[in-house]
């Protein structure tokens, strides 16, 4: 899955998601990528913006009659105004617009509309493309023989893999290894690379987020080439089929590696 520079965008408060815009989309800065709805926080202003009118009428009447009340008063309302300025403020935050322009991605896109979020909850990113990498999943079999585990650095890494993009099967992009990671790891770096997102990851069916794999894989990390003539650019978000070609080795080398493999796979490694 290509990545980039990436300006996350989270959930400020508890809140009803009302729209998403559609994930792979380019955006401007300043564009409305979620706009949701906090009923509670609507409820809080209107009963900030009474109370800060009664507290104004009193103001300006102790003005004429007792100026020691009304020096007491001005404390109160300027008070009530930050207030209602902070609550106003939150509002404002459900509308989610990014700083910078770049491709709007979110693997929830689909779904979020309707639903309810926390505070804090990853709602997508946006990407911008001036450093694309490819980030791939090479499980228990493939990860070991790419020099995952290995103490030294990776024997595949400056090594060029092929890249298949599902939305242009017709060409072939190319890029290369840049890092293999040295141990396994069960934290999935996006939910669409699992089953139920339709990708090819089995996770953990008791993990309601889809991003805890249900066995332990090596990240591979992959700067693509210039794209072939006429093909159309990657994008940040989408899935990718990565093709790794080995060289032939010896039987018995093949056998040991089989080996280190079931030890790893046994020990979760």
């Amino acid at each position: 899955m290509p990545q980039a520079q990436e300006l996350l965008v989270a959930s400020p408060a508890t809140c009803r998601v009302v729209s998403v815009l559609a994930s792979g989309v380019a955006v401007a800065a300043g564009a409305v990528l979620v706009a949701a709805d906090n009923r509670a926080l609507h409820s809080e202003r209107a009963q900030l913006a009474g109370e800060l009118k009664q507290a104004q009428v009193r103001f300006r009447a102790a003005m004429r009659e007792d100026i020691a009340l009304a020096q007491a008063l001005r404390g109160r309302v300027e008070a009530q105004r930050e207030q209602l300025a902070r609550v106003s403020q939150n509002l404002e935050r459900l509308r989610s617009v990014p700083s910078a322009a770049g491709t709007w991605v979110s693997a929830d896109a689909d779904r979020l509309p309707g639903n309810f979020v926390p505070r804090g909850e990853l709602l997508g990113v946006v990407a911008t493309l001036d450093d694309l990498v490819v980030r791939a999943a090479a499980d228990q079999y493939l990860g070991p023989r790419l020099g995952g585990g290995a103490d030294g650095p990776s024997p595949w890494v400056g090594r060029g893999v092929e890249l298949r993009n599902p939305s242009a099967p017709a060409h072939r992009y190319r890029g290369q290894v840049i890092q293999v990671a040295r141990s396994g790891n069960n934290e999935l770096f996006s939910p669409a690379l699992g089953y139920f997102a339709g990708g090819t990851v089995a996770t953990d069916q008791d993990d309601q987020t889809g991003r805890k794999a249900s066995e332990a894989f090596f990240e591979v990390r992959i700067r693509p080439d210039t794209p072939p003539p006429g093909a159309p650019p990657l994008r940040a978000g989408q899935r990718l089929e990565v093709r790794f070609a080995f060289d032939r080795k010896p039987v018995a080398q093949q056998l040991w590696l089989a080996l280190r493999q079931l030890l790893q796979k046994r020990l979760n490694i």
